[in-house]
């Protein structure tokens, strides 16, 4: 399903909240994997615009994930827990997770830009163009990953950590070197 304005997409709104997990609609988007979308251990930038409201909440809501976080390395965009709060999360070739959760919801019916960047050693989190918080991850963090990169959650299967609400302005920015 597509929010539009004037006849043209601007949104993807993703389905709404169901509460029996195998039973509930999922939408995944998939692009292919690709070698441009691994920044190795180069500068990283990657977020959307999204609106949820506070009821569309869950446990955790990938919104953007390349990777997996236990069998390999991974860079993902979530929105975490009940309260709504993003969160940034990366993991290189060793199992250490990095992640990095907000101080204050994106859940309140209104469109937020969530940005999640890993610039040499710093992980940060910006929202709306402020930045919310930071941390810092090894600059030798490398994230190299064949897996596809995918909007909205993990997978197609059951338990995928569904989105929900809707999502524009997807990006992926890597350095080049």
């Amino acid at each position: 399903m597509t929010v539009t304005r004037d006849g043209r997409l601007t949104a993807l709104q993703f389905p709404a909240v169901c509460e029996v997990d195998d039973d509930c609609p999922r939408v995944v988007l998939q692009a292919p994997s690709v070698d441009d979308l691994n920044p190795g251990t180069r500068d990283l930038r990657f977020g959307v615009t999204l609106r949820m409201q506070p009821s569309q909440t869950s446990k955790g809501s990938n919104v953007l994930q390349k990777g997996w976080s236990v069998t390999g390395a991974q860079y993902k965009l979530q929105v975490d827990g009940y309260e709504g709060r993003p969160s940034c999360v990366l993991v290189g070739e060793d199992p250490t997770i990095w992640a990095l959760l907000g101080p204050r919801s994106v859940a309140d019916g209104t469109w937020h830009s969530v940005d999640c960047a890993r610039r040499g050693g710093d992980l940060t989190v910006t929202v709306d163009g402020s930045q919310v918080a930071s941390s810092r991850v090894p600059a030798n963090l490398s994230i190299d990953t064949d897996q596809p990169l995918r909007f909205g959650g993990k997978g197609p299967g059951a338990r995928n950590d569904q989105f929900f609400g809707d999502l524009a302005n997807a990006y992926v920015i890597i350095d080049r070197p």
